[in-house]
């Protein structure tokens, strides 16, 4: 998988999601944004409103995110 670590954090509604990629080029975040591309197409975003940031590993223990998401 080409993701370090993600952490979740759910506000106001609205699902965050950090990602921190292994390899942190564009071909890499094209996929997340693809995903999120077609979330929109299914409309559901008004329900479920999602949104993905990505942190560079260096801040990743200076943000102080709660909610780790455990990859297996």
């Amino acid at each position: 998988a080409d993701i370090l670590k993600a952490f979740y954090l759910d506000e106001q509604s609205k699902l965050i999601y950090y990602v921190v990629l292994k390899n942190d080029i564009p071909s890499v975040r094209e996929e997340f944004f693809d995903f999120l591309t077609i979330y929109d197409e299914l409309k559901i975003y008004d329900k479920l409103p999602v949104m993905i940031k990505f942190l560079p590993e260096r801040v990743m223990d200076k943000a102080n995110l709660k909610g780790e998401i455990i990859l297996n």
